[in-house]
């Protein structure tokens, strides 16, 4: 790409040195020839937009718990569920020689502690309700190592628990639900007469296999969780009896974050991605009431096009695009506190075929190595002020005369696909609101000929 323009910038020069010599003309063949040089700035392109639904979204290892349900008039309703398995406790103390069961050792309660992060979308004035259920099927990866969204594992009917609370996810405060006593006392009891179950984490997951932590669909908002060692786990609290006074213990039992995954459910009825689904991965923003989407959980991404590209061409014999920027407004309205929705604060380009499937192509920095983020400014009371920006000259460039099968579209996605909630609506060009323009400066050299000119 370097190269690229290096070469342009030769040939510019070169044609700047050469009409201060000669005046704008030269003799080729025997006849004078006028060569003049055009620099247009264009910010009409044609830029063509649509929403792409991609089919297995894998959302295992992420390193993020959802769970909640989201009513929007662009997404439709979204439930998130999550199914979590644990490690076996490696911090149960004071057993020893003669220890018994209510006796030395006494049951207080299990909780499943959960710390939140900042990501959540949806309404969080309202209550949002939680189910928990015991898994009845043992959660395993597939054979590529993954989980998906679709996928899912047998659990019981009736919940273990059901819990209701206002969310406060950016207070940070975490949230505890109290599981039913009958499972922390035969936790315990296992853990006091050392049986098998709970030497290791083989045999734990057989005895115990994990929770599904499932949401009422009426709830508000979907919330996001931190999963890691220390913010999401099993605690077993339990008393020693000592001879004056009781010691009080907690035995964690950690997340296995390797096993965990997002399940979702999507109703995307009388919403504008009404069209989209297992039969039509991909709705042109003409039949999706003129916007496209972006979503990185629920895997929807942006496709991009140049469709009158070529006619560029017509301005003159030689022609390059000296700059390219693709300018990129979220649609106003679509994101803010009111509307409980963040923006992605990175999102990248990748090239695709007309089929939508990836050539490999990526638009990155000067230096190569690094992909173009989309350098997001943003000011929430303008919302003219608030855009995503790229330099796509290399690539406008190399597709001018491409045609048929070898002409490029670009992806914009959210690198973090499927574990983010941040979302982007952004318009296309027959909307009055500032949407997407490719803003481009072009060069042409013009030859004429004296014997032409008279």
């Amino acid at each position: 790409m370097r190269y690229k323009r290096l070469t342009i910038a030769i040939l510019l020069f070169a044609v700047t040195i050469f009409l201060r010599c000669t005046d704008g003309q030269t003799e080729i063949g025997g006849e004078w020839v006028k060569v003049h040089t055009r620099v247009l700035m264009i910010d009409t392109c044609t830029v063509d937009i649509s929403s792409v639904r991609l089919d297995s979204i894998p959302t295992s290892g992420g390193g993020r718990v959802f769970a909640g349900a989201r009513q929007s008039s662009f997404w439709g309703t979204t439930t998130a569920s999550t199914y979590m398995t644990f490690h076996v406790t490696s911090n149960f103390t004071g057993i020893h020689s003669g220890v018994e069961y209510k006796e030395d050792i006494r049951f207080d309660s299990l909780t499943l502690y959960m710390l939140p992060d900042s990501m959540f979308c949806g309404d969080t004035l309202q209550m949002t309700t939680f189910r928990l259920y015991r898994l009845a099927e043992q959660v395993e990866l597939n054979d590529d190592g993954e989980l998906y969204a679709h996928s899912g594992f047998a659990h019981e009917s009736a919940p273990l628990v059901e819990y209701s609370y206002r969310p406060r996810p950016l207070r940070g405060k975490e949230v505890e639900i109290r599981l039913p006593d009958r499972l922390g006392e035969e936790f315990l009891k296992l853990l006091v007469d050392k049986d098998d179950t709970m030497t290791d984490d083989e045999n734990f997951r057989k005895y115990f296999k994990g929770i599904l932590l499932d949401a009422d669909p009426e709830s508000g908002a979907i919330m996001g969780f931190k999963a890691s060692d220390t913010t999401c786990l099993l605690k077993l609290y339990y008393r020693i009896i000592g001879y004056t006074e009781a010691e009080e213990h907690v035995a964690d039992f950690k997340i296995d974050t390797s096993l965990m995954f997002t399940h979702l459910e999507i109703d995307r009825t009388g919403t504008p991605l009404d069209g989209i689904g297992s039969r039509n991965e991909e709705i042109h923003s003409r039949y999706s009431d003129h916007i496209a989407f972006a979503q990185g959980l629920t895997g929807i991404y942006t496709k991009i096009g140049f469709p009158h590209l070529n006619n560029l061409r017509g301005l003159g014999n030689y022609c390059t695009a000296v700059s390219a920027e693709l300018v990129v407004y979220p649609l106003a309205g679509s994101y803010n506190k009111q509307n409980y929705s963040s923006l992605p604060p990175t999102l990248n380009l990748f090239e695709s075929d007309e089929n939508n499937i990836s050539t490999g192509g990526a638009i990155v920095d000067d230096s190569g190595e690094n992909l173009q983020s989309g350098s997001l400014t943003y000011d929430e009371q303008f919302p003219e002020r608030t855009f995503y920006t790229y330099d796509i000259t290399d690539f406008v460039n190399d597709q001018l005369g491409k045609i048929g099968v070898n002409k490029r579209f670009l992806q914009m996605i959210d690198p973090n696909f499927g574990y983010t909630l941040d979302e982007l609506v952004v318009g296309d060009q027959t909307r009055h609101e500032k949407n997407i323009e490719l803003r481009l400066k072009y060069a042409c050299l013009l030859y004429t000929s004296d014997a032409a000119d008279d």
